[in-house]
């Protein structure tokens, strides 16, 4: 069982991996981006490109990333550090490699220090998640579950519904493994809830699935 809940977790993490919250949905080409004046913008399209490719070609976008961290500090932009921080060690943590993966999101968190602007309380309540990706994989289940609730807290109070999703969906599948029946289905209908009103289909897909793991769990078939 526990190499089963190692396995899922890499996979609820890979899934959560989403384009930062402030960029745009076109993406420039690589060479277009790096044309672009030096300012918080030519950041902001960095981190976006590196999260496209990330799983594509990893070894560019690490590159990429590092070019979005050293701009970053050159024009003071502790969002963008923190993004391209916290990609960084998404990318550590699909590798397993939680030793570097933690020290990045250490840094990452504390760029958002004070700053109550939403994108940056968007940005702390991702790194919460991710926080909470590695306590779950360390088998720390309380301090998983509390980190989820603080991430669902923030993008609840933000109206961001499409990432309160992804809390919930890796507090049904916990519990589910812990064998917490009554939780399990509680987190599986708030995660089908709040993806009924994404607009999203695969986000929809993940709230039904969450639904039918708990019915699974509840040997209820029919449904």
């Amino acid at each position: 069982m526990k190499q089963y809940s190692k396995y899922f977790i890499v996979l609820l993490f890979f899934f959560y991996i989403v384009i930062p919250a402030y960029c745009q949905q076109d993406t420039l080409s690589e060479a277009a981006i790096f044309k672009l004046q030096n300012d918080t913008a030519k950041v902001n399209r960095m981190n976006e490109y590196a999260a496209k490719i990330q799983f594509l070609t990893p070894s560019k976008s690490i590159s990429i990333m590092k070019s979005a961290m050293d701009l970053s500090e050159k024009i003071n932009y502790p969002l963008g550090l923190s993004v391209a921080y916290s990609q960084r060690a998404g990318l550590y943590f699909y590798e397993m490699k939680l030793d570097s993966c933690t020290p990045l999101l250490n840094k990452a968190y504390e760029l958002l220090h004070g700053n109550n602007d939403p994108a940056y309380r968007k940005q702390a309540a991702t790194v919460k998640t991710r926080f909470a990706a590695i306590h779950q994989r360390n088998e720390n289940y309380d301090s998983a579950v509390e980190k989820y609730l603080e991430a669902a807290q923030i993008f609840t109070e933000l109206g961001d519904e499409d990432r309160i999703i992804y809390s919930y969906y890796n507090l049904s599948g916990m519990y589910k493994f812990l064998g917490d029946t009554a939780k399990t289905l509680y987190y599986a209908k708030e995660t089908k809830r709040a993806a009924a009103s994404a607009g999203d289909t695969i986000l929809q897909i993940r709230g039904l699935i969450a639904m039918v793991d708990a019915f699974l769990l509840l040997k209820n078939y029919d449904s």
